[in-house]
């Protein structure tokens, strides 16, 4: 039995595990966008402790690039066959959802706190500013052209919202 192990990201990972009957700490270093072989010779109690582990901390399945990838870190695997390029770039698209969803929902909740540290009373009285605001704008490189999927976000906060209003973040 072997597990291949596909990396969808764009920075190399480094995968660490230990099988079942021993201490051993193991490091497996993939590069972006490549997969690696291992487990050759294994049981399938080794293999599932490893498939475990690698799910524990976001791994998906192979097959699973069609569906939706919720928290995905970026590592997928397979059992006895090779990850298909067609699945590490389907996992790349997912990472990069993940990412986007992320950062959105960190904007949201910094531009938040900040209204809520700008008001009197320790954020429950008065507000001090009318509007609070926070802008992401992605930097390009002076020797790089725009490409249209430059980062571009920003998000209000004004006095006109409701106290009581619950934003999903």
């Amino acid at each position: 039995m072997s597990l291949y192990i596909g990396n969808t990201t764009k920075q190399t990972m480094v995968h660490c595990f230990r099988l079942p009957e021993s201490h051993k700490m193991n490091a497996l270093s993939i590069e972006s966008g490549h997969q690696e072989k291992i487990g050759d010779g294994w049981t399938s109690d080794q293999t599932d402790a490893v498939i475990q582990h690698l799910e524990l901390y976001g791994a998906r399945r192979s097959n699973e690039t069609g569906m939706s990838m919720k928290g995905f870190t970026g590592l997928l695997y397979s059992v006895d066959k090779p990850i298909t390029e067609t699945q590490i770039v389907s996992g790349h698209d997912a990472v990069v959802d993940t990412q986007e969803l992320r950062s959105a929902t960190e904007a949201t909740r910094s531009a938040l706190a900040f209204d809520r540290s700008t008001r009197a009373n320790k954020g429950k009285g008065k507000r001090l500013a009318k509007v609070t605001e926070v802008e992401v704008v992605e930097d390009i490189q002076g020797n790089q052209k725009p490409t249209g999927k430059e980062v571009k976000f920003s998000m209000s906060v004004s006095e006109q919202g409701s106290e009581t209003a619950r934003i999903p973040v």
